[in-house]
């Protein structure tokens, strides 16, 4: 496992249901349609009911295309489902297909998915940690030669985006009379669609994800790469569709990230500091943890794909564009100046060893 450390000082309302679990094509030969079976299942989905879990996602949407992109059955579905879940289509054997699904939480109005399975992603009043925000998805290609089942796996094309404080930190504000209930982020450049047949994204905006109440679940992060999961409490969690030109296969960076923390009493406390290259991706966690509320600013910056696999890749502050390496160890690089995090930043998103 390689990672970089660093340190610095509507749907639900407007979806047609569907009634029955098979579409059929237009007519065909006798002898000539396959019986597909498309087992799905939710990466991750613990059946927890904590934040991340996936269990929220009750309504699924498909709609069944050519090889070259046209669809072939005339309107999508959507329909309330709890997963995993079975889906049965008839396709025509010899013929090859591209089938794009998308599970969601039917309690939000937050995506729009047009007849082509484009994704459009509506900020206007978003509220900060909004966990019915969560979806999932994935295309999958097939010739069919036929009957089958498929097992697909759906994963988010979201980046989550945390912030969270050591215990200690927490109660060192509350013994001051900081208690904090609700926050709000400022993201720059989200990207505002996805289309799910060939991966591109829509332009980029600014959105704000106003004041909501604070996570009440742990923020769980094994910052320091040992095996075992740090507790940290949650000030923040929101996804994002990151604005990649590579279809979002890869990481990029969000910069002016802005974090407000508002307590019941009191003035709430900003978090601007020390966020101009934040990497994100896909299906990833980027969680910002350490102490922010008490005493001098110390945090730490992780891209985890917690939704993806074992491995950490972190990034943490210790003291050239290129940075030196930490004795202890060869992985681990020590950053101190601007200079230093733009070049661990590249090396994030170039993908290179490090991943």
């Amino acid at each position: 496992m390689k990672r970089l450390l660093v340190s610095l000082i509507a749907l639900s309302a407007t979806l047609l249901m569907a009634s029955c679990a098979k579409e059929q094509l237009l007519p065909q030969e006798s002898g000539s349609e396959a019986s597909v079976s498309f087992m799905l299942g939710l990466q991750n989905s613990l059946q927890t009911k904590a934040i991340g879990d996936g269990t929220g996602a009750n309504m699924l949407v498909y709609a069944v295309f050519d090889s070259n992109g046209e669809k072939v059955i005339i309107d999508k579905v959507a329909k309330k489902v709890s997963f995993p879940a079975v889906e049965t289509i008839t396709l025509a054997k010899g013929q090859s297909y591209k089938i794009a699904f998308w599970a969601q939480n039917d309690a939000t109005s937050a995506y729009t998915i047009s007849d082509e399975m484009v994704v459009s992603v509506d900020y206007e009043g978003a509220r900060g940690n909004d966990e019915t925000r969560d979806a999932f998805f994935k295309t999958v290609d097939l010739t069919v030669t036929g009957d089958a089942q498929i097992d697909v796996e759906l994963t988010r094309p979201f980046a989550q985006l945390n912030v969270g404080v050591t215990q200690n930190d927490w109660d060192a504000a509350t013994a001051s009379g900081v208690s904090i209930s609700t926050s709000k982020a400022v993201v720059k450049e989200a990207a505002s669609s996805l289309n799910l047949i060939d991966g591109t994204i829509g332009d980029p905006v600014d959105v704000t994800f106003d004041f909501g109440p604070i996570p009440t679940d742990p923020l769980s992060v094994d910052l320091n790469g040992d095996g075992t999961a740090e507790t940290y409490k949650y000030l923040s969690m929101n996804y994002i569709l990151p604005f990649d030109e590579t279809t979002g296969e890869s990481s990029t960076t969000l910069s002016d990230l802005e974090f407000t923390f508002r307590p019941e009493t009191g003035n709430a406390i900003v978090l601007t500091q020390g966020l101009d290259a934040v990497p994100v991706q896909r299906n990833w966690r980027t969680n910002i943890v350490g102490q922010i509320l008490s005493g001098d600013l110390s945090f730490n910056i992780s891209i985890d794909p917690g939704f993806n696999g074992d491995n950490n890749h972190e990034i943490w502050d210790g003291s050239a564009e290129e940075p030196e390496t930490d004795p202890d160890d060869a992985n681990t690089y020590l950053i101190t100046t601007p200079a230093e995090l733009a070049w661990v930043a590249e090396q994030v998103n170039s993908k290179t060893e490090y991943f």
